[in-house]
């Protein structure tokens, strides 16, 4: 009989069982009952196979043997008689010859394929007989068709009485034993059978038997390893339930039964409750100390948002000087740009004058080369009309020594000297103006030899003059990029600016959003049940942390609205300014408000 001490003492050892401890025992217990179970099936099953391989490999190749020979005993039989009516001759009976002779093979090679499977004494002690009388019957049918091949006229009356007789007898004989065989083989199959179907049933009734156990052992063992789980599960989430829906009552301890994992979780469990008090007691001192540091930074954002105004304001007149600036800077490169404009013109101007005076030049020369060639035809009819003149003194002279008969003649050169006289003066004129004309030409040709210096000196000089300019134009673009840039940087620094102050308003929101989160923290943790007792808070403190929540409001929304339109202006007026006049750059678009 159990005591109570012996049962308390298996009570302390099973809770001291881990829960992996139980699940393992209760598999192994689980494994072995079906391990049983399945082993006696298994041998159940080898005892039926081995008794089912008797009747196969022993009893049944043994009938068939013994069926066997016996038909192919009646069919060699019925050969040997068919021969007795047939002339051995004949294809038929040659045909039939082979029949007779490869049945009596296939008897005796029946008999001795039945004599090589394992049998009983009382087969062993007919096999001498059986043998005997199989083989005796063989010989006889042998001579019986031997005597009818000889084919006397008293062989086939000797085959008929040898088969009659003693053939007849022997094959009776044969077939008694071969029955008799049978009939023993038959009853041992039939005994066989019922032995083994008896085993068979009581085998059964041990695999049922087993399963059984095995599965109300499991029932049993299921049944208690839930009831050793679930129940101080259900008592952890019943304690959890009530903390977070019911009071919230943190002074609750779960009871430690068990040294398993779930006593671990109970006792873990009362650790973290008394972690939890103490964090809910500090979280109610951190709510009081972040609504006061939210007031502190409701202030501190309003400050930093009137210095962004400031800010604001100093921005907005550094863009008033600016759009001075751009205006002066702009005026100095739309001059520089007129003025270099004309000094282009004027050089294209200059360069056309030269390209004239080059042509005067290269005229005048050829005018010089001219008036020359003209000089020396001159000078070629003077001589021309030196000779005539001689030619006509000769011919005066000729013709006052021919006297009356060349008068006629001297009159003719009378007119030629004459001729002559007045070609050579009028050479001599004509030589005196062509000299004349050439020193005017070459004076003129040296004066547009020097307008031609001048020109190009006066090209050099507008081309000094258009780089002068041209390098003013570039200083006034670069002026106007440099203006431009600060344009982009003040805008920059007025997207700073509004973004300062949309985080102000941002921040002193966040600070309001603090103080309620804290109201909402301290709604949250004083619904615990402590084990200190701490007084809940005052309606004074619940109407101040409201007023945190609307306060500051209307003055951040306010601030907010006036930086923006601060931005709003100062950005309009620096895209007035801007030196190309057109929208904002990819700088400024980068930035972008909260």
């Amino acid at each position: 009989m159990t005591t109570p001490t012996s049962r308390e003492g298996t009570m302390k050892e099973r809770q001291a069982l881990s829960i992996r401890a139980k699940v393992i025992l209760t598999c192994v217990g689980l494994a072995l009952t079906t391990g049983f179970a399945g082993g006696l099936g298994i041998w159940a099953f080898s005892r039926v196979n081995a008794a089912f391989q008797v009747v196969a490999t022993q009893s049944l190749p043994a009938v068939n043997h013994i069926l066997q020979a016996d038909r192919e005993m009646q069919q060699a039989m019925v050969a040997e008689r068919s021969l007795m009516f047939m002339s051995m001759a004949t294809p038929e009976a040659k045909e039939q010859t082979k029949v007779h002779a490869v049945q009596l093979t296939q008897v005796l090679e029946r008999w001795r394929e039945y004599s090589a499977i394992p049998a009983s004494e009382a087969e062993q002690k007919l096999w001498p007989a059986l043998g005997e009388a199989v083989r005796d019957w063989v010989q006889v049918s042998r001579d019986t068709v031997r005597i009818l091949s000889e084919e006397t006229p008293s062989s086939r009356r000797d085959a008929i009485d040898l088969s009659m007789s003693q053939g007849a007898v022997k094959f009776e004989n044969a077939r008694k034993i071969l029955s008799e065989l049978t009939a023993m083989r038959i009853e041992q199959a039939e005994s066989h059978a019922k032995t083994e179907e008896a085993r068979a049933a009581a085998m059964l009734w041990w695999v049922v038997s087993a399963v059984l156990g095995a599965m109300a052992l499991a029932l049993v063992l299921s049944f208690v390893l839930a009831h050793a789980i679930a129940r101080p599960l259900g008592q952890t989430v019943g304690l959890l339930r009530d903390i977070a829906e019911g009071e919230g009552d943190l002074t609750r301890r779960l009871e430690v039964r068990s040294q398993d994992e779930l006593g671990e979780l109970a006792r873990w469990f009362n650790t973290f409750i008394d972690k939890l008090r103490v964090i809910v007691g500090q979280t109610r001192e951190s709510a009081e100390r972040a609504t006061l540091a939210a007031q502190q930074l409701s202030t501190g954002a309003e400050q930093i948002s009137a210095a962004a105004q400031e800010q604001a304001a100093s921005l907005e007149e550094t863009a008033a000087s600016m759009e001075e600036l751009t205006g002066t800077v702009k005026q100095n490169a739309d001059s520089a740009r007129q003025a270099s404009q004309l000094a282009m013109e004027s050089r294209d101007t200059a360069e056309r004058g030269g390209r004239v005076v080059g042509s005067a030049v290269a005229s005048m020369e050829e005018i010089t080369r001219s008036s020359e060639r003209i000089a020396e035809i001159i000078t070629v009819i003077d001589e021309i009309a030196f000779q005539t003149n001689l030619l006509a003194l000769n011919a005066a002279v000729e013709a006052a020594r021919a006297g009356d008969q060349g008068r006629g003649f001297a009159v003719v050169a009378a007119e030629v000297r004459s001729l002559a006289q007045r070609s050579a003066a009028a050479a001599k004129e004509i030589k005196v103006l062509i000299h004349d004309s050439v020193q005017k030409v070459k004076a003129g040709a040296s004066l547009v030899n020097q307008s031609g210096q001048t020109f190009q000196e006066i090209m050099a000089s507008v081309k000094r003059v258009t780089e002068i300019i041209a390098e003013i134009a570039g200083a006034s673009q670069e002026q106007s990029q440099g203006i431009e840039q600060v344009n982009k940087a003040i805008v920059q620094m007025d997207r700073l600016v509004q973004s300062s102050a949309t985080q102000t308003e941002e921040l002193s929101s966040t600070a309001l959003a603090l103080a309620v989160h804290a109201k909402q923290v301290r709604a949250l943790v004083w619904r615990f049940k402590l084990a200190a007792a701490v007084p809940d808070p005052t309606p004074a403190e619940t109407g101040q942390d409201a007023g945190l929540e609307t306060a500051p409001a209307s003055s951040t929304a306010a601030r907010g609205a006036a930086a923006r339109t601060r931005t709003g202006t100062v950005e309009a007026r620096l895209a007035r300014t801007s030196p190309g006049n057109g929208s904002p750059t990819r700088d400024t678009e980068d930035f972008e408000e909260f």
